[in-house]
């Protein structure tokens, strides 16, 4: 047994789809004014449908942000993780230089990121990482105190032959005479 569903009826039984006399609308063509009154107003919705995809980017930018911020996180970890191997070398401390660069990157990100979940448990694991590296390298590389600067020297105050010598000089050579 064939079915005709989805096939159209060339009588037009069924098909939905008026055949002359049955009912068929004439409509004569209308103006741009005409048309334009039939038109819903585009304004708010238009603003609604840009306003939700606006917070679309922002959330996806949001979580670009979080993603990135982790994993500058997990490559500070991952620095202080070789820095620990190489303890008592002087590579130590380059490593925990480019893990305290990376998890104030990671920092700076977690802030943009405003709408993650667990943002401020990322934000304090981050920040207490960043310190303890951060204090280690103060170990490894304490801060140098302020040499003091050295004491002026004074020039001593010109004599009288100084300045003899400087009016000889000035008769010997006369470059407007």
């Amino acid at each position: 047994m064939r079915s005709d569903r989805g096939t159209a009826s060339p009588t037009g039984d069924g098909c939905g789809v008026p055949r002359h006399g049955e009912g068929a609308v004439v409509s004569t063509p209308i103006t741009a004014a005409e048309r334009h009154k039939r038109m819903p107003a585009r304004g708010h919705a238009a603003s609604l449908v840009l306003g939700a995809a606006r917070i679309e980017a922002e959330e996806a930018d949001d979580w670009r942000d979080s993603r990135l911020a982790d994993g500058y996180r997990a490559r500070g970890t991952s620095f202080v993780r070789i820095a620990r191997k190489l303890e008592g070398m002087p590579q130590e401390s380059d490593y925990l230089t480019k893990a305290v660069e990376a998890y104030q990157r990671a920092l700076e990100l977690y802030v943009q990121s405003n709408t993650q979940p667990k943002l401020t448990e990322n934000i304090r694991g981050t920040q207490r990482q960043h310190d303890e590296t951060q204090h280690r390298l103060d170990e490894l590389n304490p801060p140098q105190p302020d040499a003091p600067e050295p004491a002026p020297v004074e020039s001593p105050a010109p004599t009288s032959s100084g300045n003899e010598s400087i009016g000889a000089v000035r008769e010997v050579v006369r470059p407007w005479a």
